[in-house]
């Protein structure tokens, strides 16, 4: 188990780190040249990936739970 929490960790912080580059992108002078559904399915991906960061939040957030149940009983 503790293979996997350290794997959804690892997992939690690429994709944060991806969606920081990106978001900096998207800011960025750089994008403003970009063609118009480009930019647009470029700032659909990142609200994508900011909603499966927050998921990770949950799962991680449920198995420590989990974890100080099975230590308290």
């Amino acid at each position: 188990m503790r293979d996997f929490v350290e794997r959804l960790l690892d997992e939690r912080e690429e994709l944060y780190i991806k969606m920081t580059k990106l978001e900096h992108f998207i800011q960025s002078d750089k994008a403003e040249s970009m063609d118009k559904i480009a930019f647009l399915l470029l700032t659909a991906q990142l609200e994508a990936m900011k909603t499966y960061h927050r998921v990770l939040d949950e799962r991680i957030t449920l198995l420590f739970k989990e974890r100080i149940d099975l230590l308290l009983k």
